[in-house]
C-alpha cells in the first residue's frame, strides 16, 4: 500500500485485516506511523495553561489555552448533575458532511479542564492524565504517587523527581524504566537497586557507579569492585553539577562497551514491540503492559485484548483507531477519551459510562444518541447505518477526525514528542502550531549555583533561564528540598527539555533486520548500528549477560 499521507509503502497482513474486520472498520489508507501521529494530535499531557472557567468564572488549571474555542468547566463542575450534555443536542443533516456537523457540536458541549482522577488527588493540581496523588507538581500520565515532581508516567513513587516511565519507587532521581528502586540518580533499565548512581540494565545492585549489565553487585564501579571508601567519594561529588555532567558523558562512552538487548520485552509471548511487559501475540506495539492479541498499540496502560491502532488506552477490548480509551471500554471505534463502563461508540469524545453512541460529545450515562440526540433502539440502528453510508459517499467513513479540528496545536501534541516537526513543516502539512510565548528577556542570564552547597533559600526567588531552550524557569521550595535529602546538584535546563532529554535516551519506534553480534542469527531489532555498536539476541544477551 501507498500511504495517503507521506506517500511511503506499508504493508497491510493477513493478521491486521482479521483484527480490522472483527472491530468492524475498513482498513488504513495511511502508514504505522501516519496513524499514530495523527491520533497523538488529540493529545497534550505536559502542556497547562492558566484559564477561565467558562461557567463559574474562576482561574483554574488546564491543558487548553484560553484562546482555544471551546468551553471548558472546572473538574468538579464538568463530573457534576448541574449540567446535561443533551441539552446541546442537534439533528443530523444528510446534506452536511459529518466531521462539519460533530465540529459544530463539540464546540457547544462543554469538555473538563484536565484529566485526572480529581476526587482522589490532594494537592496535585498541576496534573494531567493522572490519579491518585498526593502532593505532587508537574507529573503526567502517572498515578499513586506522593510528593513527586517533574515525572511523566511515574506509579507509586514517593519522593521522587524526573522520571520517565518509572513506578514503584522512592527517593530518586532521575530514572528511566527502573521499577522497585529506592535512593538512587541516573538509572536506565533497572529493578531493585538501591544508593547507586549511573546504572543500566541492572537488578538487584546496591551502592554501584556507573556499572552496566550487573546483577546482585554491591560497591561496584565501572563493573569492578572498589569497596566502599571508593563509592562514597564518588557518590558525594554529585553536589557539582560539573562533575554530573562529566559522569553523563564518561557513561555514555562506558556502556558502548557493552552489548544491547534486540528489544526490551519481558514475560512476554510471541510479540514484536519495545518495552512490552506481560504480552501475548502483541505485534508493532510500544509502552504497554498486559496486551493480548494487540496491534499497533502504544502506551496501553491497563489490559487490552483484541485492540488496534490505539494510543493511550487501556482496560477493554475491541477498541480501534481512538486515544484515552478504556476502563472497561468495548468495541470502541474513532474516538477520543471515552472511558468508563462504556460500549458500541464510534466517533465521539468526552463520554463516559454509556453505549450504542455515535458522534456525541460529552454524555454520561445515556444510551442510543446521534450527536447528543436521543432515539429509540431501533432508531438508532436504523439512522447509524444511513450516516455510515452517507460518511462513504462524502470519503468520511475510516477516517479518524480531521487534522483540522484537532483540539491542540501540532506543538502542544504528544505528536511533538514522538514526530517532531519544525513550525514550517507543521504548517506545510496543513497542522495547526501554537506560537511560542515570548522568552522575556532576563537582564543577566543566569543559572542556578554550580555547587548544591552554594543553593539557599534566596535560591527560591530567582529567575533561571535553561541553558538549552534559553526559557525561564523556577526551583520550587518542595524541589529544592528533594536535592538537599538526595544530595543533588540543581538542574540547568527547563523540565521540558529535561523530560526531551528522557526521551532521547530511549530506543526509537522502529524495526529493522540486523544479525546478532554473537551468533550472526538475523534478529529483529529497533538498533541501528548507530544506536548500538554491539546488538545480541534474547539467549546470546542473557548467556553474556550471566
Amino acid at each position: 500500500m501507498i500511504c495517503t499521507s507521506c506517500t511511503k509503502e506499508f504493508q497491510i497482513l493477513p493478521e491486521d485485516i482479521l483484527l480490522y474486520q472483527k472491530c468492524e472498520i475498513p482498513e488504513p489508507t495511511e502508514c504505522f506511523d501516519c496513524r499514530q501521529q495523527h491520533l497523538m494530535m488529540f493529545i497534550n499531557h505536559i502542556n497547562l495553561y492558566k484559564r477561565i472557567c467558562d461557567v463559574t468564572g474562576e482561574q483554574i488549571i488546564s491543558n487548553y489555552s484560553q484562546e482555544k474555542p471551546y468551553k471548558i468547566y472546572k473538574m468538579e463542575y464538568w463530573h457534576s448533575d448541574k449540567w446535561d450534555a443533551k441539552d446541546y443536542a442537534q439533528d443530523f443533516d444528510f446534506n452536511r458532511p459529518f466531521f462539519e456537523q460533530f465540529y459544530e457540536l463539540a464546540l457547544k458541549v462543554p469538555r473538563p479542564a484536565l484529566f485526572t482522577a480529581y476526587q482522589y488527588d490532594e494537592n496535585s493540581a498541576y496534573t494531567n492524565h493522572s490519579g491518585k496523588n498526593k502532593n505532587c507538581y508537574m507529573i503526567f500520565d502517572s498515578d499513586e504517587s506522593r510528593d513527586s515532581y517533574y515525572s511523566y508516567s511515574m506509579n507509586s513513587g514517593i519522593d521522587c523527581c524526573d522520571l520517565y516511565r518509572s513506578g514503584k519507587s522512592e527517593l530518586c532521581y532521575e530514572c528511566i524504566d527502573s521499577i522497585s528502586c529506592h535512593h538512587s540518580s541516573f538509572l536506565q533499565n533497572c529493578a531493585q537497586c538501591r544508593d547507586s548512581a549511573f546504572l543500566y540494565d541492572c537488578i538487584g545492585c546496591n551502592n554501584c557507579f556507573m556499572c552496566v549489565n550487573l546483577h546482585h553487585k554491591e560497591y561496584f564501579y565501572k563493573n569492578e569492585f572498589v569497596g566502599k571508601e571508593k563509592y562514597e567519594e564518588l557518590i558525594k561529588s554529585l553536589t557539582s553539577r560539573n562533575r554530573v555532567e562529566e559522569y553523563k558523558k564518561e557513561f555514555a562512552e562506558f556502556r558502548k562497551k557493552f552489548p544491547e538487548r534486540y528489544l526490551k520485552i519481558y514475560k512476554s509471548e510471541d510479540s514484536i514491540g519495545n518495552y512490552l511487559v506481560n504480552c501475548k501475540n502483541a505485534y508493532c506495539c510500544f509502552d504497554g503492559n498486559d496486551l493480548w492479541d494487540c496491534r499497533y498499540v502504544t502506551q496501553g496502560f491497563m489490559p487490552l485484548k483484541d485492540c488496534i491502532d490505539t494510543a493511550e488506552c487501556g482496560g477493554g477490548e475491541l477498541i480501534a483507531m481512538s486515544v484515552t480509551a478504556g476502563y472497561n471500554a468495548t468495541k470502541i471505534t474513532y474516538c477520543q477519551q471515552t472511558l468508563e463502563q462504556i460500549s458500541e461508540c464510534s466517533y465521539s469524545a468526552f463520554c463516559q459510562s454509556s453505549s450504542n453512541l455515535f458522534g456525541c460529545v460529552g454524555l454520561k450515562r445515556k444510551k442510543f444518541h446521534i450527536l447528543n440526540k436521543e432515539y429509540s433502539p431501533e432508531e438508532y440502528k436504523i439512522m447509524v447505518e444511513k450516516i455510515k453510508e452517507h460518511m462513504k459517499r462524502t470519503g468520511e467513513f475510516g477516517k479518524y477526525f480531521p487534522k483540522q479540528i484537532a483540539p491542540f496545536a501540532y506543538n502542544e501534541s504528544l505528536a511533538q514528542q514522538w514526530y517532531p516537526l519544525t513550525k514550517e513543516m507543521a504548517l506545510q502539512k496543513g497542522f495547526q502550531w501554537k506560537n511560542e510565548e515570548d522568552i522575556a528577556t532576563i537582564q543577566e542570564k543566569k543559572s542556578p549555583p554550580e555547587n548544591l552547597s552554594e543553593g539557599s533559600e534566596k535560591t527560591l526567588n530567582e529567575v533561571f533561564s535553561c541553558t538549552s531552550c534559553n526559557k525561564k524557569f523556577k526551583i520550587i521550595k518542595e524541589e529544592f528540598e528533594f536535592y538537599k535529602k538526595i544530595g543533588m546538584a540543581l538542574p540547568e535546563k527547563c523540565f521540558k527539555c529535561r523530560h526531551a532529554h528522557r526521551v532521547s535516551m530511549r530506543n526509537p519506534r522502529i524495526f529493522m533486520w540486523r544479525p546478532c553480534d554473537a551468533c550472526g542469527k538475523n534478529t529483529i531489532t529497533n538498533l541501528s548500528k548507530e544506536t548500538a555498536t554491539t546488538m545480541y539476541c534474547e539467549e546470546c544477551y542473557l548467556k553474556a549477560r550471566d
